[in-house]
């Protein structure tokens, strides 16, 4: 498949970041060192204690998402976000229906590496809904909450992303 028609397929909101795949949020400025070579490089031992778990999202903003976040103490970590009511494929898809299904969708993979100083944590993607992403890294500032991690792509966004922590049973 070639580019055009994988751009097609996906529909450009994928094609700038996950802060860009939700059509009420604006773009982030580009973030300093937001690549292989990014400041965050090495995780103190047991700071990744308080991050593993598995995680919902509970609110982003105004928009309707649905999502997950994982992370356990290995260094390991997973997203997905989506839109809710997304339909299924019909029998005989057109590229208009693959675009539709995969439009506000994001994944990744990769490993994990937390500055307890700066409250950041650094996403090493791995692998990605966009293939663009793959080999970068997604910085983002964190708190904790009772119950809660709460996730900004700047230090001061008012959009945060709100994750509510799900039991381990």
């Amino acid at each position: 498949m070639d580019r055009r028609t994988l751009v097609e397929l996906l529909g450009l909101s994928l094609l700038a970041g996950p802060e860009l795949a939700f059509a009420d949020q604006a773009p982030a400025a580009p973030q300093p060192g937001a690549g292989r070579g990014a400041p965050i490089t090495s995780t103190a031992p047991g700071a990744r204690d308080r991050f593993a778990g598995v995680y919902r999202l509970a609110s982003f903003g105004n928009t309707e998402q649905i999502g997950r976040i994982y992370y356990d103490r290995a260094g390991r970590m997973g997203a997905q976000l989506h839109p809710p009511g997304r339909k299924p494929l019909p029998a005989t898809p057109t590229v208009e229906d693959y675009r539709e299904m995969l439009r506000g969708f994001v994944a990744y993979y990769g490993t994990y590496d937390i500055d307890e100083s700066t409250h950041r944590v650094a996403h090493h993607i791995e692998s990605a809904s966009n293939p663009a992403w793959i080999g970068t890294d997604f910085i983002r500032w964190y708190d904790f909450e009772p119950g809660r991690l709460i996730l900004r792509t700047q230090p001061n966004a008012t959009t945060p992303l709100i994750w509510e922590k799900l039991p381990d049973e």
